[in-house]
């Protein structure tokens, strides 16, 4: 029996973003599960257009964004997928919702979605009718389409959520964090660590993060300031965000802060996240947001800001399942907005944004430097058995390989268009 074939629109599996790291782990579980996986591997300006097989079951075809019609079009009559699957915002297919009377005549269409906030996106109705099936990465997003909608249910969406390899995720031993820390923070590794891991943009909140942070030092007694330190694993200087090193120094607190820029192995950043003792977000949007997720994974506890995504991360009280075995649990501290902005643009007409005060969030960040290091250790334990029921990368694959088997299924031989004779 031959294996069947998916063909993924999405940043390369290869690549460092948060796309591109779950387009990997679930590729290469597909793969364990019979699938073989093609990929259009989305870069800016890859070194090289030219196919790459990977492993004997995934090929990639780099690509200076995620196809265009022409490319499509061959990838069907030459690699004949069994379904295409999108992954990242809608306004980067459009030009695939415009074809999708020749996929859909060949093969299901499904998005592998996630939508940052209400209300829900009338303006994305259409794409949504025209796509096969929806799978949500997030609570948020899966409330949005379920309620906001009327979209069929689970045969049209369903809630499928982000996961972590959790033997890559993991807590680890002590001596073996004192080594990194010593290596890498070195001058920093005994200080209180908040560690904030996002692309330097605007809707990342970088310059409020820094302020915060100054907030918090400035309500700390002299003598302890110096044994706090920010650590920020992103590039420095951003088109899309801020010059860092010129926040820091304005808000006097260059010597309080270390930046790394570093493109590291998955391995490295467990390794970091085991040093810290907290991860920080307080995006005013964010659909996911999967640093404070591998924060808890690796047992260290967060502080967010309660918007999209990342309200389903600090506690458990939004699943009835785990609340009814475990009771309503909390594994770091979560920030309600003060502010919802009505924001927009061309293409998205209409979203909220949601910020919290800066005073609020370095009230936060003291209340975990007071916790002190063995609650804030209790704390991380929790969040990882919280998790582990959750958000496991081999349930997610399992969801995934059964969605789109069920998808096929349901839309063999459909014709998605009619002759009507006037």
């Amino acid at each position: 029996m031959s294996r069947p074939k998916l063909l993924l629109l999405s940043d390369d599996l290869r690549a460092p973003s948060g796309v591109g790291t779950q387009s990997h782990h679930l590729a290469f579980g597909l793969v364990e599960k019979g699938w073989d996986i093609v990929q259009v591997a989305g870069l800016i300006k890859p070194p090289s257009l030219d196919p790459v097989q990977l492993t004997p079951n995934i090929k990639l075809y780099p690509y200076n964004g995620y196809g265009d019609m022409h490319m499509i079009r061959q990838l069907l009559e030459t690699e004949k997928p069994d379904a295409v699957m999108m992954f990242t915002d809608p306004r980067f297919f459009y030009w695939a919702w415009d074809m999708e009377n020749e996929i859909r005549s060949r093969c299901p269409l499904v998005y592998w979605h996630v939508w940052d906030n209400w209300p829900y996106p009338d303006y994305n109705e259409l794409y949504y009718r025209s796509t096969d099936f929806i799978g949500c990465l997030a609570y948020n997003t899966f409330e949005i389409l379920r309620d906001g909608g009327k979209l069929e249910q689970p045969n049209h969406i369903d809630y499928i959520p982000h996961g972590l390899p959790l033997d890559l995720y993991k807590i680890l031993p002590e001596e073996q964090n004192k080594h990194f820390a010593k290596q890498s923070l070195s001058g920093h590794e005994n200080n209180f660590k908040v560690f904030w891991n996002n692309r330097n943009a605007r809707r990342k909140m970088t310059g409020d993060v820094l302020e915060s942070f100054k907030f918090f030092l400035d309500m700390l007694p002299n003598e302890e300031r110096n044994k706090c330190t920010l650590v920020m694993h992103t590039n420095p200087r951003d088109e899309e965000g801020t010059d860092i090193g010129a926040v820091a120094n304005m808000l006097g607190i260059p010597d309080k802060l270390i930046v790394s820029e570093e493109k590291v192995p998955f391995e490295n950043m467990v390794m970091a996240y085991n040093c810290m003792d907290v991860t920080i977000n307080i995006a005013n949007n964010e659909g996911f947001g999967l640093a404070t997720l591998e924060s808890l994974a690796c047992g260290v506890p967060i502080i967010v800001n309660m918007t999209g995504g990342l309200k389903v991360q600090p506690t458990n009280k939004w699943n009835e399942d785990d609340v009814r075995d475990h009771g309503e649990e909390w594994y770091g501290i979560g920030l309600e907005p003060d502010v919802r902005n009505l924001a927009g643009s061309l293409p998205t007409p209409y979203i909220y944004d949601d910020r919290v005060n800066n005073h609020k969030v370095a009230r936060a960040i003291y209340d975990m430097w007071e916790m002190g290091s063995e609650k804030r250790k209790e704390l991380g334990q929790k969040g990882r058995k919280y998790i582990e029921r959750n958000f496991d990368m081999t349930d997610q694959v399992i969801k995934w390989d059964e969605a789109l088997k069920r998808t096929i299924k349901s839309t063999k031989n459909n014709k998605t268009w009619s002759v009507t004779r006037v």
